[in-house]
């Protein structure tokens, strides 16, 4: 960027000129720098990020005062506001390996005295709850644990007890994940002259943000046609998973020691013969896959900031 002593055409210059210089303002003084052309705006990867702080902005609506003050309290010390704070956990949470935000939201105070003080608040998903607290200003060494089974609807009520009068509070929410329980894969029919051999299946989903979230550590052990063609092939069937856009299916040839992927799609099935499927070369990606421990999908987490309130006298 160059100072301008000179301003082009005028006695201030602003804009861009002929696609090759752009002329402004910075801290009082004329500048003047070379007009650069934006990049691709919409490979995949940019097209990700878009949606999940498009995701992300969403849930922030939703949010009350004593939410947001929250994420601002949360944010004190950083480089950031509260809301930056909050849809940068938004984003990293979707970017790994959680389908969906389980939104912590509409903190309400219920009652505080001297000695104890109750709230409510609502999940998108409710599940059990982790609330770590303790005087402002020092570290959350306390944690009381709510149970799925305490909430009426998407509502809870806590109560912190054993407080003292006339001091600050404060406390973070933790939701725990949520993880699938079914067996994904409900139905899987052999079509064929009956000549068969094992066969194991895995199922990655695409998130409603494009994330893709890898289930390798469970796999559906099933048998199939020895060769596959029109005449002999499987017709796959699974149970739809909250949150997912879309499905990738795999097959692990044990004999072979290669993996097929068989198809992408945002319905609950597919036939597989082979004929269309990518075979995956690389042998370390299927011994990266078996280093995982075995675990369920997780459907949602989240957290909230740090709520802030003073005890009575």
């Amino acid at each position: 960027m160059a100072k301008v002593t000179g301003p082009l055409f005028s006695i201030d210059a602003s804009g861009q000129f002929a696609s090759s210089m752009i002329f402004g303002k910075w801290k009082g003084l004329n500048t003047a720098r070379r007009y650069s052309r934006p990049g691709d705006r919409n490979t995949a990867r940019q097209e990700q990020v878009r949606a999940l702080f498009t995701e992300a902005t969403v849930l922030y609506q939703k949010l009350n005062g004593r939410d947001k003050s929250a994420w601002n309290e949360q944010a004190l010390g950083r480089p950031m506001s509260g809301y930056n704070l909050f849809i940068k956990t938004v984003a990293e949470a979707l970017r790994g390996e959680t389908i969906e935000y389980n939104l912590i939201h509409s903190l309400e105070v219920e009652r505080i005295n001297s000695t104890s003080a109750e709230f409510s608040v609502e999940l998108f998903d409710p599940t059990d709850i982790e609330i770590r607290w303790g005087e402002r200003g020092r570290a959350y060494n306390e944690m009381l644990t709510v149970p799925e089974t305490s909430f009426q609807d998407n509502k809870v009520i806590f109560k912190l007890e054993d407080l003292r009068p006339a001091r600050d509070y404060g406390f973070r929410i933790n939701a725990m994940p949520i993880y699938t329980t079914n067996t994904f894969f409900s139905n899987i029919e052999y079509v064929g002259d009956g000549s068969t051999r094992p066969y194991g299946l895995i199922m990655a989903l695409i998130t409603a943000c494009g994330v893709k979230v890898m289930n390798t550590g469970i796999q559906h052990s099933t048998h199939g046609p020895v060769e596959m063609n029109d005449d002999n092939y499987l017709i796959i069937e699974w149970e739809p998973v909250p949150g997912a856009a879309e499905y990738i299916i795999y097959h692990h040839d044990w004999q072979q020691e290669v993996v097929y992927k068989v198809g992408r799609t945002s319905s609950t099935h597919l036939v597989y013969n082979r004929q269309e499927a990518d075979m995956i070369q690389d042998i370390d990606d299927i011994e990266e896959w078996y280093a995982h421990e075995p675990k369920e999908f997780p459907l949602s987490s989240g957290q909230s900031g740090s709520y802030l309130f003073t005890t009575r006298r």
